[in-house]
């Protein structure tokens, strides 16, 4: 089973930054998780939010900015004070700092129109085929990562509401259709062994996110998850080890 770290090491770090994902790889973290969208100028950046409000010291939509412009915001303040001065990472860099045998989780957030852009950049990395998924809530944009980048694992996200709790048949029926290796579900109390068999057993991978306490964490190990991301994928590695 492989810890990842969402966003990077994230309880520590400001989400998406550089120092996030160094940390994750210097934590022991099996992987690192990152959201990506397209800037103005058809660059690959990590955030997580379509604009930069919640994250940076000014309200910028990603998709209308330049990347020049977005380097120049503070992306750390809001964390903490010590990290001031944090900039916005291109992907490229992110996959610079992967070590050999991590893995990166790669979430597209935006229109799947960046797969076609993600391509080169992917390829220019130094990361072979089976360091790399890709996730999304967007069953086009896992459709569309099997067409471009057939080699790489692409995984369903997968959240509920208080409403809809989706069978296991009716993920299983999503992972067929658009030709995903596997779900990434959030944490969710009814989810069981059993749930998680049914999956395996139709040839699918499962993962989880987002746990961050011991005990949530011990129950999904226990059913034999694939991955758990967290926002201290490294505290959780060394407190199972």
């Amino acid at each position: 089973m492989l810890w990842i770290a969402h966003r990077g090491e994230s309880f520590d770090a400001p989400e998406n930054t550089m120092s996030a994902f160094r940390l994750a790889a210097q934590s022991g973290a099996d992987g690192i998780e990152c959201d990506i969208h397209l800037t103005r100028d058809g660059e690959i950046v990590c955030i997580h939010d379509a604009d930069t409000k919640r994250t940076s010291n000014a309200a910028l939509k990603v998709a209308e900015t330049s990347f020049p412009e977005l380097r120049k915001l503070d992306f750390g303040s809001w964390k903490a004070p010590k990290r001031q001065g944090e900039k916005i990472p291109l992907l490229a860099e992110l996959l610079a700092v992967v070590k050999p045998g991590m893995k990166v989780f790669i979430e597209i957030k935006s229109d799947p129109v960046i797969i076609n852009r993600l391509k080169p950049v992917l390829e220019k990395s130094a990361l072979a085929d089976d360091q790399i998924v890709i996730i999304s809530f967007d069953q086009a944009a896992i459709l569309d990562t099997k067409k471009v980048l057939p080699k790489l694992k692409a995984c369903w996200l997968c959240d509920y509401d208080e409403n809809r709790h989706p069978s296991a048949e009716e993920i299983i029926t999503v992972l067929r259709r658009t030709g995903a290796d596997g779900v990434d579900s959030c944490y969710a109390d009814f989810i069981d062994a059993e749930f998680i068999r049914k999956i395996h057993d139709a040839g699918f991978e499962f993962h989880v996110w987002t746990i961050d306490e011991p005990e949530q964490a011990a129950r999904f190990k226990a059913m034999r998850v694939d991955s758990i991301t967290s926002n201290r994928s490294g505290f959780l590695k060394k407190f199972f080890s």
